[in-house]
C-alpha cells in the first residue's frame, strides 16, 4: 500500500512539474516576443502557426511606417466581412497575437494598438490578417516598419501618434524641470567640452558627415530624444520621447502632458495618440494618479493649433501622472548631480562648447546654461 501510495505521489509530482515547466516556457515565450519585438493591447498571445487563410476576401491594413523602441503604433484595418478577431505577427517569428475587435465604423474599420518592445532593435514585417465570427480567416497583408534608433534610459516616456501632425510630449519632473521642445533637458557640460576639445586638437579627425546633433545626445543626462513633425516639417516619425539617465531619476511626481502645438492639416481624420512610461524597461504600473499606462486617446481633426510652451497653464491635456519611489535618490540629488555636471562651463569658448544640437550664437548659449543653472536654484 506504501509503494503505491509514493508510485502515485510521484505520478502527481511529476505532472505537476510538467506543468509548471510548459507554463514557465509558455510565459518566456510571450515576455520575449513582447519585450524583443511588440505585443497588443487586450490581445491573447498563441505560440504556435499562424492559421492559413480559409477565404479569398482581403483585408487593408495601414499604419506607422516608422518605430522606436518602447513606443506604440496603430494599425488601422478595413475589412469587406465582420471581423472578431485580428491576428498580428511578425515574419520569421513563431507565435502571434490574437485581438479581439469591435467595429468602428459603418464601413467595418477596426484599430489595433500595438505596445513596441522595450529592446526592439531591427526592422519588422508584420502580418496582419482577420478571423470572422465563423472562424474564417482573411489572406494576410503585410505592413513593413523600420526600426528608428533612439535614446535609451532607466525612466522612458514615449509618445506616438497616427498622423501628420506636429503634437508635442511635455513632462514635468519631481526636481521642477519642465521638459519639451523648448526646454529640451541637460547634457553633461563637462564631458561634452572635454570631447569636443580632444576633436578639435586631434589633426586626423574627419570632420565630414560629423553630426552635431547625434554628438551632442550622447551627452544628454535627461531630455527629449525625438521632436517629430516640427513647425510641420514632416518626418513621417509620428514618435517623441524623453529618457533620463538612471542619476537622474529620482523619487517624486512625473506629470505628462500633450499638446497639439500645430495642426498641419485640419482636414485630416482624428489623431490617435499613445503614450506609454516605462522605469528599467518595464511598464509603470503603481502610483499612477493620472490616466493610466499606457495612456490612450485621439484629437479631433480639427483640433486648433495651441502652440504650448513654457506656461503648464496653457497645456490642456494632462494624460498621466505617476510616482516614483525607491529610487534612492530625491529631487534634491539630482539638482546636485546637475550642478555637478555643468559646472565650471566656458560658455564663451567656442572651442570648449563646440557646436549644440542647433546652430546658437555665443549669447544664446549662455542664456541656454543660465536658464538651466535658474531652474534649478
Amino acid at each position: 500500500m506504501k509503494k503505491f501510495y509514493f508510485a502515485a505521489m510521484m505520478a502527481v509530482l511529476s505532472i505537476a512539474l510538467f506543468s509548471c515547466s510548459k507554463g514557465d516556457e509558455a510565459e518566456s515565450a510571450i515576455e520575449s516576443y513582447a519585450r524583443n519585438f511588440f505585443s497588443a493591447e487586450k490581445a491573447e498571445f498563441k505560440n504556435e502557426a499562424v492559421p492559413e487563410p480559409t477565404i479569398t476576401q482581403p483585408i487593408q491594413a495601414s499604419m506607422n511606417d516608422m518605430v522606436l523602441a518602447g513606443g506604440q503604433n496603430f494599425i488601422n484595418i478595413t475589412s469587406p466581412v465582420e471581423l472578431e478577431k485580428v491576428i498580428v505577427s511578425m515574419s520569421g517569428q513563431d507565435g502571434y497575437w490574437e485581438v479581439p475587435v469591435t467595429p468602428t465604423r459603418a464601413e467595418i474599420t477596426y484599430t489595433v494598438v500595438l505596445d513596441m518592445g522595450a529592446d526592439l532593435s531591427q526592422n519588422m514585417n508584420l502580418q496582419i490578417s482577420g478571423v470572422t465570427p465563423n472562424g474564417e480567416v482573411t489572406p494576410a497583408v503585410t505592413c513593413s516598419v523600420k526600426y528608428v534608433e533612439s535614446l535609451s534610459g532607466d525612466l522612458a516616456i514615449n509618445l506616438t501618434f497616427s498622423n501628420e501632425k506636429d503634437v508635442d510630449l511635455h513632462v514635468v519632473t519631481p526636481f521642477d524641470f519642465h521638459i519639451f521642445y523648448g526646454n529640451t533637458g541637460v547634457i553633461n557640460y563637462v564631458e561634452y567640452q572635454k570631447k569636443y576639445k580632444e576633436l578639435m586638437e586631434d589633426p586626423n579627425f574627419d570632420w565630414n558627415g560629423f553630426n552635431e546633433e547625434e554628438f551632442y545626445k550622447q551627452f544628454l543626462m535627461f531630455g527629449l530624444d525625438h521632436d517629430s513633425n516640427a513647425a510641420c516639417s514632416i518626418d513621417g516619425l509620428n514618435n517623441e520621447n524623453i529618457v533620463f539617465n538612471e542619476d537622474f531619476v529620482c523619487d517624486g511626481k512625473y506629470t505628462i502632458y500633450l499638446d497639439m502645438y500645430e495642426n498641419c492639416n485640419t482636414s485630416s481624420e482624428p489623431t490617435k495618440w499613445g503614450v506609454s512610461a516605462r522605469y528599467q524597461g518595464n511598464l509603470i504600473n503603481s502610483g499612477i494618479s493620472v490616466g493610466t499606462n499606457p495612456a490612450s486617446g485621439e484629437f479631433p481633426g480639427d483640433e486648433p493649433s495651441n502652440h504650448g510652451r513654457e506656461d503648464i497653464s496653457q497645456l490642456k491635456y494632462k494624460v498621466l501622472e505617476f510616482e516614483l519611489t525607491g529610487t534612492g535618490r530625491t529631487a534634491d540629488d539630482v539638482k546636485k548631480a546637475i550642478e555637478e555636471a555643468t559646472k565650471n562651463v566656458d560658455e564663451k569658448s567656442e572651442e570648449y562648447y563646440g557646436p549644440a544640437r542647433r546652430p546658437l550664437s555665443s549669447a544664446e548659449k549662455k542664456l541656454e546654461l543660465s536658464r538651466t543653472m535658474n531652474m534649478l536654484k
